[in-house]
């Protein structure tokens, strides 16, 4: 048996060596033969490792020489985002089903039997990218209204700015706005076509322009003399008229094929779409005088005026 100190002792010895042996243990772990960093093996290695870095010259350091000048190289137009790249795609997405629809309208559909997955397929996109541009089809067609007007007017305003006589005005407009008819041929087309087409919301926005053209036309006259006794209704009345004289001809104009057969109709149609302008024009100039009852006494001259324009006319067609 064993004796009472002997029983005090025992308990002691097996703690003792498992703190030894997890202590062993630990400095087997942080033996420098252990190290991952073979350069710790050596004598003075670590002090300098630990210097360079507190100076910041470490190789794997932010400031180190090399990352410096890394840092300091301009990046290279190659690694650059390209500026403008995603606008100029998006804004030829949306040319291109603009002209698809165009195209489309130029034919023999009309703009409601258009689908979008036509355009999109035209245009060579997926549908979903329509509506990056367009909530529907009836946003397409007031977009190319539109299109169709405003540069058209802008011309058309410039011609009807110049210091130039009744005659010569009349010439450069009808000119002009065959001449630009003719150099767009689809957004015509587009117009004729859905001017009493299915739509009413292209409808009601081309009636809009037309009568915002009549209204523009109506002020220039105002400001030429021989309009003086007209009356507001009266010069949008004649207006009316003399663009519904130059529409006409435009509609015969955007179907011309090209080539000298295309550019002789184009000089007749031209020249008749001026006459009617002109007698139109003339007709106006004499209408208060009718309105007032002596319209006998100003017949002759209107006559004579028409005549002398129509005289005109003939040389220019010859």
């Amino acid at each position: 048996m064993n004796s009472p100190e002997d029983e005090m002792i025992e308990p002691s010895r097996e703690p003792a060596s498992v703190e030894g042996d997890a202590a062993a243990v630990r400095s087997h772990r942080r033996s420098p033969s252990r190290s991952r960093n073979p350069a710790s093996q050596i004598p003075g290695a670590r002090a300098g490792s630990d210097a360079a870095a507190k100076k910041g010259n470490a190789p794997g350091s932010a400031s180190s020489p090399k990352r410096k000048a890394a840092a300091s190289k301009p990046t290279s137009k190659a690694n650059r985002a390209p500026t403008g790249t995603r606008s100029e795609q998006k804004e030829r997405t949306r040319r291109s089903l603009l002209d698809a629809a165009l195209a489309r309208l130029a034919g023999d559909q009309a703009f409601t039997d258009i689908s979008i997955r036509e355009i999109t397929g035209d245009a060579g996109v997926v549908p979903a990218t329509f509506y990056r541009h367009f909530a529907d089809m009836g946003e397409v067609g007031l977009v190319l209204v539109d299109e169709s007007f405003t540069e058209l007017r802008q011309v058309m305003r410039a011609i009807r700015a110049q210091p130039v006589s009744t005659a010569e005005l009349v010439d450069n407009s009808v000119v002009a706005f065959l001449g630009y008819a003719r150099e767009h041929p689809k957004h015509f087309r587009f117009i004729a076509k859905e001017r009493y087409g299915g739509s009413s919301a292209l409808r009601m926005a081309l009636g809009r322009e037309m009568q915002l053209w009549i209204s523009e036309l109506a002020t220039d006259l105002a400001r030429f003399h021989q309009a003086r006794d007209l009356t507001t209704e009266e010069l949008m009345a004649v207006a009316s008229l003399v663009i519904g004289a130059v529409w006409s001809g435009t509609e015969r104009v955007v179907d011309l094929l090209p080539g000298a057969s295309g550019d002789s109709q184009y000089g007749l149609i031209g020249t008749e779409v001026e006459l009617q302008v002109n007698v139109i024009l003339a007709g106006a100039i004499f209408y208060p005088a009718y309105r007032e009852g002596s319209f006998s006494m100003s017949a002759a001259r209107m006559v004579a005026n028409v005549r002398r324009e129509l005289e005109k006319s003939k040389k220019k067609s010859k």
